[in-house]
């Protein structure tokens, strides 16, 4: 095999590269697999799969998880009949990043999704999702999004890979009555194919307001939440620093046990709604054929560290979260204690459903999780020396190790802590006591694995064009900069498999003169090379218009575009990558 560059921080790889990366065969009948990584591949071959994302929760909201007894009796029970991961971080705080990385096994800093209104077909057109795994493998699939910006519309996410990717009404969203209604209604719409369902419940986000019936549960319904004798929340500047649908709703409230009764109400709510799913998916006879991952995008601050009904931060309220996978076939009742995250689901997922993965945008970093499903030991899980967890915009960057947790901050917090922060969350589960200074020899341990975060900077890549040209020459720098970082953290080594590049969608004959007419100092066999894999593209794509098959003409698009990153070398394919991203810059700025 050639050997490939593992390219640190294709940060346009995000806007250019695509994966191809590791494909999953399943071990014979009979006969035991020799490596750990062929174990189990493919024994979910042609189950279905849905994947809920509960959007803001944390995991002592869960009761599994040490919440309040009853509170998600449906969640517990799916623990119960599955693997439940103790020790789950989300790998960023916000919704958008979040959701990318579960859906590619990318960090934000791969990705290039950063925030809530940046489209993921601008930064990574050709990015390969979990969605466009299972859609390969002859899978109907779909999206169920409950909020605005996680949807298929200009300036939200675009997730690619679902047949059905509803819209989703502006200034509202769906509850989780409503999703779980048109999941339903969309899983009974066909039966011929197995499915791939996206799932996403908003409603433990602000604002809270669970259904009448839930609104009380934890509240007595005759409490005047703004009398009493404390001051109001608006008096409280730290407070002031939420999001306006904050203030507006709480900024009378006197009594603060008033919005986490709230909060537990929205969540019971949704554990309701899962439990309505599971309910139709047994009642149905579908249970027993589909698998079910359940994990929340990131977690809520209730006040946590001053931080009120927001997630901003990196502390245990906004990023410990719950995680649980229940497999048809599989053992019950595991309770892992390793650390995982958000990145380790895509690896698992394609794995067990012998998925071809094609993640070449850069090198993953999530660990295949199926030996810990069979309770087996996961070596590459045992050794794994750190997770890194992102803030939206770079703005801050965590690392967890054993016991020991390092948040450094990268641009001055709106709250007032400290630049460095080390806590023993085993000894310290509030992270109330900052060990930096007391513990040196631990932050310089850990930060070994968050230097390149450092280096990047604040980040502040986003659709809207800037329209002073000094704001478009910062963006043009700041992606240069990401792009020589060479991403690879301390204690990690490169991905041969999963590094090489591959650009976006332009069409065929201008592909062909971009690449040309760039200093690659292409030779003459790879001239030729490039030619035949251009001019076979043009000749099936002919056929699949002809045919109006636009599927079939982006596979065919696709694939030309990774036939050419394996003509190049690495180096070569870094300038593509490069030159690229900054072509799309142009575009973007142009329209």
């Amino acid at each position: 095999m050639k050997n490939r560059l593992a390219f640190a921080f294709p940060v346009v790889l995000a806007a250019s590269a695509v994966l191809i990366g590791v494909m999953s065969q399943a071990a014979p009948q009979g006969k035991p697999a020799e490596t750990e990584d062929a174990r189990h591949g493919g024994v979910l071959k042609g189950k279905n799969l849905i994947l809920i994302t509960l959007d803001t929760t944390r995991a002592d909201h869960i009761t599994c998880y040490g919440g309040p007894q009853g509170l998600t009796p449906n969640i517990d029970a799916l623990a119960a009949d599955g693997t439940l991961f103790l020790k789950a971080y989300s790998q960023t705080n916000v919704t958008n990043p979040s959701h990318t990385a579960i859906l590619t096994g990318l960090r934000a800093i791969d990705s290039r999704i950063f925030n809530n209104q940046t489209t993921f077909t601008w930064v990574s057109p050709d990015a390969d999702t979990l969605g466009l795994a299972f859609q390969r493998a002859g899978y109907r699939t779909a999206g169920f999004p409950a909020t605005p910006h996680l949807s298929n519309e200009p300036e939200c996410l675009g997730m690619t890979g679902f047949d059905h990717y509803p819209k989703v009404p502006k200034g509202g969203g769906f509850d989780a009555r409503q999703i779980v209604d048109n999941t339903i209604e969309w899983i009974k719409s066909e039966s011929d194919k197995p499915f791939f369902a996206w799932v996403h419940f908003f409603d433990p986000h602000m604002k809270y307001w669970p259904p009448e019936e839930y609104r009380n549960q934890f509240y007595p319904k005759d409490k005047d939440p703004t009398s009493g004798d404390g001051p109001p929340l608006e008096q409280n500047d730290d407070f002031k620093r939420s999001p306006e649908i904050v203030t507006d709703q709480f900024g009378k409230v006197r009594d603060l046990t008033y919005p986490t009764a709230l909060y537990q109400g929205e969540v019971r709510y949704t554990d309701e709604e899962v439990g309505r799913l599971i309910k139709f998916l047994k009642g149905a006879g579908l249970y027993e054929n589909t698998g079910i991952v359940l994990v929340a995008d990131h977690g809520e601050s209730l006040g946590d560290h001053n931080v009120y009904y927001d997630h901003y931060g990196l502390f245990e309220a906004s990023m410990h979260i719950p995680y649980l996978m229940r497999f048809p076939g599989l053992p019950g009742g595991n309770k892992v204690t390793d650390f995982v995250t958000h990145v380790d689901l895509a690896p698992t997922i394609s794995h067990l459903y012998g998925l071809t993965f094609r993640q070449r945008l850069a090198s993953m970093h999530g660990v295949n999780l199926t030996p810990t499903l069979f309770r087996e030991t996961n070596s590459k899980l045992a050794v794994r020396p750190a997770t890194v967890h992102e803030d939206a915009y770079n703005r801050q960057v965590m690392v967890r190790k054993g016991p020991w947790k390092l948040i450094q901050m990268i641009e001055g917090p709106k709250y007032e802590w400290a630049d460095v922060l080390l806590f023993n969350v085993e000894e310290d589960p509030r992270e109330k006591t900052n060990l930096a200074e007391s513990k040196p020899e631990v932050v310089a341990d850990l930060s070994q694995y968050i230097k390149n975060w450092l280096k990047v900077g604040k980040v502040s890549l986003r659709n809207p064009k800037p329209d002073d040209p000094k704001d478009r020459a910062k963006q043009e720098e700041a992606i240069k900069n990401l792009i020589a970082i060479g991403y690879a953290e301390a204690g990690e080594g490169a991905d041969e498999e999963n590094a090489a590049a591959k650009p976006p969608p332009f069409a065929v004959n201008e592909y062909k003169d971009f690449l040309f007419k760039l200093d690659l100092k292409l030779t003459s066999d790879q001239k030729k090379r490039i030619e035949k894999v251009i001019d076979d593209a043009k000749t099936n794509l002919r056929k699949a218009n002809a045919a109006k098959d636009a599927a079939e003409a982006k596979k065919i698009r696709t694939q030309m575009r990774l036939d050419v990153a394996d003509v190049l070398t690495d180096e070569q394919n870094l300038k593509v990558n490069e030159a690229i991203t900054l072509e799309l810059l142009k575009r973007k700025d142009g329209e």
